[in-house]
């Protein structure tokens, strides 16, 4: 809830749809997940697992493979 409402006054920033999209992907909805990478690629067409690990926020190992696959569920690659 909290991804999506930060998306809605800025649909142009990518950040938030990351978090939605791995948060999606976790919860199973894939239908929304893959609505969101839509949008990230639409946004940032060379947007990449590389370049979201390279970026990522968070610092401890294991949350980042977590938000990395996530991405990947929502067919980021």
């Amino acid at each position: 809830v909290h991804a999506f409402k930060a998306s809605l006054p800025r649909p142009d920033h990518v950040y938030p749809r990351l978090v939605l999209a791995t948060s999606l992907a976790h919860l199973g909805d894939m239908d929304g997940a893959e609505r969101q990478a839509d949008k990230i690629m639409q946004l940032v067409p060379e947007f990449s697992l590389c370049r979201a690990e390279n970026s990522c926020v968070f610092t401890m190992k294991p949350d980042i493979d977590r938000f990395i696959e996530g991405l990947r569920k929502a067919g980021i690659k």
